[in-house]
């Protein structure tokens, strides 16, 4: 998706509809989990919406995750990503899908 620049500063301050037209995408499909979707149950297990926009400055993430039961997470060092979590891959390039991985330009968050 292209994402247009905001035409105002951005107030991050949890209330998004302040915020100016951005950009969102929604997280309701099983294909969309990446680990872990055999346990995916469905939209009243998991969704979400995820908007982005950016100014002169900064790039500006903002997510409304909705979960059923409890975050499964054990939060500790490298096992981070080991349970439930919201990543962001980036590219700047345009042919990025025909990468054979992460390349200059390139985020991962």
């Amino acid at each position: 998706m292209t994402v247009p620049e905001s035409p105002a500063p951005i107030r991050v301050d949890g209330h998004l509809e302040t915020w100016p037209e951005a950009r969102m995408f929604l997280l309701d499909k099983k294909s969309q989990v990446v680990q872990g979707n055999i346990l995916w149950k469905g939209n009243d297990d998991f969704n979400g919406r995820v908007f982005l926009t950016y100014d002169d400055q900064y790039l500006y993430i903002a997510a409304i995750v909705k979960k059923s039961s409890p975050v499964a997470n054990d939060n500790i060092q490298a096992n981070l990503w080991n349970g439930d979590c919201l990543e962001i891959f980036l590219s700047t390039d345009p042919g990025f899908k025909n990468q054979k991985g992460p390349a200059r330009g390139d985020y991962h968050l």
